[in-house]
């Protein structure tokens, strides 16, 4: 069984199901319109004129989108309160408009 079948799986969709813009943002819980704007760097299927998303397409979007952590990526300390250190201003400055 392949990861797309079995995540097809695991959620309950078939895997040739095909969503449109609409199904597809409402899975995402995204507005449609960052679908459209994004297009061209989404996988997606095209019927014509017609643009549709397979359960592989959507599954490949999620793993793009996905927040990416690293052990390597420090984390603030806190304090006893929980609070952040104290934020120091840049030393660089850029020229004000007048």
């Amino acid at each position: 069984m392949t990861s797309v079948q079995a995540a097809t799986a695991s959620v309950g969709f078939s895997p040739t199901r095909h969503f449109s813009y609409e199904t597809a943002a409402a899975e995402f819980e995204l507005p449609e319109r960052w679908l459209r704007r994004h297009i061209k760097s989404l996988p997606h299927r095209e019927f014509g004129r017609y643009i549709r998303f397979s359960v592989a397409d959507m599954l490949d979007i999620s793993a793009k989108f996905a927040a990416q952590t690293s052990d390597n990526e420090s984390t603030p300390d806190t304090t006893a309160t929980g609070a952040v250190p104290d934020i120091q201003p840049s030393s660089q400055t850029r020229a004000r408009k007048s």
